[in-house]
């Protein structure tokens, strides 16, 4: 992996994932700005914001020179895929993402953690609702990586390098290359 790698990198993955703390972690290891889409996607009450609003933000945030940015936003896909350097691809297991779901969750309920536009997760929104982070890891795991396989094999990821980590531990492994 050269420096030119580590200049503009996206992070994808299914929901809960870890692509956030991750990106941290890279943030944190290089000194690149580190961006949520999350942060730039949620208003106050879990309102999304206009694809319109949503993607000028995400076009402001791209037009640094570098950066780390995480997130599966299909209309954030053009505007950060044919600028990156580099694409990781966080492609853990169900279970391991359904675990993580679960965890976190949970703590985030029981700290009242602020996230994006400062909202926080309610155990009715997380476990009596469709609107449930774990409802959404359910159902859309399977389809989400028969994407990202599909995307990772096409032509809109030959002008970078790309990166698949099955398991937390090369994750890691990469984290530690980069000190």
């Amino acid at each position: 992996m050269t420096e030119q790698h580590l200049t503009r990198i996206v992070i994808i993955g299914s929901s809960c994932a870890g692509k956030s703390t991750f990106g941290a972690a890279i943030a944190a290891k290089t000194g690149l700005k580190h961006t949520q889409l999350d942060e730039l996607h949620w208003l106050p009450e879990w309102q999304p914001r206009s694809k319109d609003d949503f993607c000028q933000r995400v076009q402001a945030a791209a037009a640094e020179d570098s950066w780390v940015m995480d997130g599966n936003y299909k209309a954030a896909r053009p505007v950060l895929w044919p600028r990156a350097t580099l694409i990781i691809w966080l492609n853990y297991s169900f279970p391991r993402v359904l675990w993580r779901s679960l965890k976190r969750s949970v703590k985030r309920i029981a700290t009242r953690e602020v996230l994006y536009a400062g909202n926080t997760e309610s155990f009715r929104k997380t476990f009596l609702s469709r609107d449930s982070i774990i409802w959404w890891v359910i159902t859309t795991f399977a389809e989400k990586r028969q994407r990202y396989v599909e995307l990772l094999q096409s032509d809109a990821v030959d002008h970078c390098e790309t990166l698949t980590f099955y398991h937390p531990a090369e994750a890691r492994a990469f984290l530690e290359s980069l000190a």
